[in-house]
């Protein structure tokens, strides 16, 4: 249940039965947009950003704490692929999350994405030609 607050999107309190109704999680292919979109939902619609660059269950927590306020949580969750990963997202969605899966046709997009990641990181390689 959705409603209006002076632009702000809310929620109704998380209920027991469905914890993480309110939680976006976007996972997908590095450079496809994740981070723009979970911007573009903190700034036009309220939503609360909890990174997972600190760990998945800090960002868990803060998720937790505002959604029990009442406040939409977005999370990126850049994983890999495999049946573990999967298996979470389902849990979270039985959950009441909704989440949302970001791809390209672009390799070189995900590439440049992946690039950028090691470098903030601080594993400087030289470019391939």
């Amino acid at each position: 249940m959705l409603s209006s607050c002076r632009g702000r999107v809310r929620i109704a309190a998380a209920s027991i039965n469905q914890p993480f109704r309110g939680l976006m999680v976007l996972w997908g292919v590095p450079g496809t947009g994740k981070s723009y979109f979970a911007r573009w939902l903190v700034t036009n619609k309220g939503y609360v950003h909890a990174e997972t660059d600190a760990g998945l269950q800090l960002a868990l927590n803060l998720a937790s704490r505002s959604l029990q306020y009442g406040r939409p949580v977005v999370i990126e969750w850049g994983v890999y692929v495999d049946e573990s990963a999967i298996n979470t997202v389902r849990r979270w969605q039985e959950a009441g999350a909704d989440a949302w899966w970001f791809d390209s046709e672009s390799r070189e997009a995900a590439r440049e994405a992946w690039k950028l990641e090691n470098v903030k990181a601080g594993r400087l390689f030289k470019d391939e030609k």
